[in-house]
């Protein structure tokens, strides 16, 4: 049996909060595929200079052996009660995410994402790579992805630079980009964000809080409490 972990970051009082309900459904999505749960609350390394990098040390864990493969969940995001195991998704030795350019709004290169994207690129010593994500057909979101041992150099980072937001997903496609093979799509059913209807239809695996404008713990109580509601009908 592969040993798997689903893991996220907690850090801060909002985020606290916002875990003590996302939290419980993480975890017993672990407990059901016999995978461990395990919440990062501080870094072991150092230098990254926001928790957003914090994902990164996940990677840690595939080098050292502890687990053959990560499920990395946001903490703005949570499986649902119905939702299949993720590792018959994404075939051993890759890297699964969700792509956001298969969302047509994400592909503008004016889009909020790709001007934050090439500004990343020109501060991280990246300009090189501006033009990447459209080389490549793709640019994924780093709120939900399964990272197996075999592609644990995705999760690697010696110069971690922060702008305003999305820089460690920067990074994590920057790595990809070097490395195109070790990638693996991933349907929106796991990573459904931006509306919070949508969240709540039937067939999304996970919902995902990014996009919302509003609260994040309250769209988590109201969206949650939404779905048990219309699942009790049933």
């Amino acid at each position: 049996m592969q040993r798997g972990v689903v893991a996220t970051v907690v850090s801060g009082e909002r985020f606290e909060k916002l875990h003590a309900i996302t939290g419980a459904l993480q975890r017993e999505y672990a407990e059901r595929n016999g995978w461990d749960y395990r919440t990062i609350t501080s870094p072991l390394w150092h230098y990254w200079p926001s928790p957003a990098w914090w994902k990164l040390e996940c990677g840690d864990w595939l080098c050292n052996g502890e687990y053959d493969v990560v499920i990395f969940i946001d903490a703005d995001a949570w499986p649902w009660p119905t939702a299949p195991n993720i590792l018959d998704a994404v075939p051993e030795g890759k890297f699964g995410a969700f792509d956001s350019f298969t969302l047509p709004y994400m592909r503008y290169p004016t889009s909020k994402a790709m001007k934050s994207w090439r500004l990343w690129c020109n501060m991280s010593g990246n300009a090189d790579y501006a033009d990447a994500p459209f080389r490549n057909g793709f640019y994924i979101n780093s709120g939900l992805f399964v990272c197996w041992k075999q592609a644990a150099d995705v999760l690697q980072c010696r110069n971690p630079v922060n702008i305003e937001q999305y820089y460690e997903q920067h990074q994590l496609n920057l790595n990809l980009y070097a490395m195109p093979e070790k990638f693996h799509r991933l349907d929106r059913a796991w990573n459904t964000g931006h509306n919070e209807a949508l969240l709540r239809r039937n067939g999304v695996h996970v919902a995902h809080l990014n996009g919302l404008r509003r609260d994040l713990v309250q769209a988590a109580r109201d969206t949650i409490a939404k779905w048990r509601a219309a699942h009790a009908a049933h």
